[in-house]
């Protein structure tokens, strides 16, 4: 991307105001880094994010600076990376999006479009539809150029097209910022066959060169102690709390997806045990809560549309990243009876299970299950094979959540994908892990010493099934009055390990 002229509008003649992105990298080479702010954190997949967002132009927070009183250098440091032309602000907040953006755009590293990135494009190189991706950035660093080996005078043929396989499906960003669209690559010659190729390469493109022109708010901080600096500082990098993949996700379905808030409701509605008119009632908070449901509600309802949107369309990811995409939002457009099968099939996956759980293994309350990833398998089982009977529905939930105990880790994406390429229903449940026998169950069951060890819920599990309330406390009329509601889970194991002496 090309320069802008050395901080043409920076600092805003009020202190505070929007600058944009080309002025801000001008005038960085005059910022530092107060001593008290932590080092670069991000990762090359959080640059990718930010470059998408300014090619968007989504809002990207804002940055704040501070000079201090007296001399600057005895608050902080230059940053040698920025360059140096006399230290008059200290970044406060907005150092990894600096960081970020003069990586990306002024790095003597060229960064690039990552074509790959993108299933359109990536079936206009192979001539096949937009499947079976998995998920990649879509800006990243160009790969160096092999080195010469010595003695050797050339680099290994080998090594040569290693490297040319790396950047094969790379648009440099310099290469976009002077040609435009004519730095499509010579292997997607015939994109210019398909509209939907074209529109979207020219959308991205003219965000892409608008990116220095994009403009993020600074405050400028004057007259302010360090210790109130600190404190401001303490206050931002501790009250946020990060967005989720599956929160991302459904906000991208809700912009998609007519039916998403009402599919959520109806999810809430069939896991819990809602009537359709009272789950109409619930605050939306409480849909989208973290915790009392997190085994059993938004997140795990979210990856189960992710998986019945893999199932349907034949992709191999069920990768949430990807369906908060352009991508799969212009894949969901061209294929609108999948649309309603997803949304169908994957309610009835979650209905199903949880009705597993809840009657025939006796957890009537979900925050009982000892984990919700080891569920997914379950899902796909029931996306896979729709007339799949409760009784073996719920031996593979019961093989999947007791399965570290029969013979090492579940890993549930791997039985995903075993259960997906499956031929028949046998097939996939014999791709399950196998119970543990009844000596290594109480074995690791009465082991447990600690409230974080996940065979707690296992105890606590069967305890329900056994008609017992509010972990076990109904054992004792004493310890069930003093139980109030925060420390209702801490119950002695001396009351739990007996109830397994005639565990059968």
């Amino acid at each position: 991307m090309a320069n802008g002229r050395f901080g043409e509008h920076f600092p805003p003649s009020s202190g505070n105001g929007f600058v944009s992105v080309g002025d801000l990298l001008d005038a960085s080479c005059r910022f530092g880094l107060p001593h008290f702010q932590r080092g670069h954190v991000w990762h090359r997949d959080s640059v990718s994010r930010l470059l998408e967002s300014l090619m968007w132009d989504t809002p990207c927070g804002s940055i704040i600076l501070w000079q201090p009183e007296g001399p600057i250098d005895d608050f902080g440091e230059p940053v040698r990376e920025w360059g140096t032309n006399g230290l008059e602000y200290l970044v406060v907040d907005g150092q990894q999006r600096l960081t970020a953006l003069r990586d990306a755009l002024r790095s003597p590293v060229p960064w690039a479009v990552n074509l790959a990135a993108v299933p359109q494009f990536r079936a206009l190189a192979d001539g096949q539809p937009p499947r079976r991706l998995r998920s990649r950035p879509l800006f990243v660093p160009v790969p160096a150029v092999p080195v010469r080996v010595a003695p050797a005078p050339e680099v290994s043929p080998a090594r040569q097209r290693a490297y040319d396989a790396d950047v094969r499906d790379l648009v440099r960003l310099t290469a976009i910022d002077e040609s435009g669209t004519s730095a499509w690559p010579e292997h997607y010659a015939h994109w210019r066959r398909s509209g939907v190729g074209e529109n979207l390469w020219r959308r991205m493109v003219d965000g892409l060169r608008a990116i220095p022109n994009r403009h993020m708010q600074v405050v400028v901080k004057q007259g302010t102690s360090l210790s109130e600096i600190v404190q401001l500082y303490n206050r931002i990098n501790s009250s946020g709390v990060a967005v989720r993949a599956e929160e991302r996700a459904f906000a991208a379905m809700v912009g998609f997806e007519p039916g998403a808030a009402a599919w959520l409701r109806e999810c809430f509605a069939s896991a819990h045990g809602y009537s359709a008119a009272a789950a109409a009632q619930v605050d939306h908070n409480a849909l989208l809560k973290r915790e009392r449901e997190r085994r059993f509600g938004f997140p795990l309802f979210v990856r189960t549309y992710a998986q019945a949107a893999g199932h349907h369309m034949d992709l191999d990811t069920s990768d949430l990243d990807y369906i908060s995409g352009l991508a799969w939002e212009d894949a969901w457009m061209r294929a609108p009876q999948a649309r309603a099968d997803i949304l169908d099939d994957s309610r009835v996956a979650i209905a199903r299970v949880a009705n597993v759980v809840g009657r025939r293994l006796g957890c009537d309350d979900f925050r009982f299950v000892p984990a919700a990833e080891p569920l997914r398998p379950a899902f796909a089982l029931v996306l896979k094979y729709p007339d799949v009977d409760d009784p073996t529905l719920a031996g593979a939930v019961l093989r999947l959540q007791l399965g570290p105990l029969g013979g090492g880790p579940t890993d549930p994406p791997t039985r995903t994908r075993d259960i997906r390429s499956s031929n028949t229903l046998g097939e996939a449940v014999s791709a399950l892990p196998t119970l543990p026998s009844r000596e290594r169950l109480l074995a690791s069951l009465t082991a447990c010493r600690s409230m974080q060890s996940p065979w707690v819920s296992v105890l606590y599990w069967y305890e329900r099934s056994r008609g017992a309330h509010d972990y076990g406390v109904d054992h004792d009329a004493a310890l069930r009055a003093a139980a109030a509601p925060h420390t209702e889970h801490i119950v002695p194991f001396s009351l739990l390990h007996p109830i397994f002496d005639d565990l059968d």
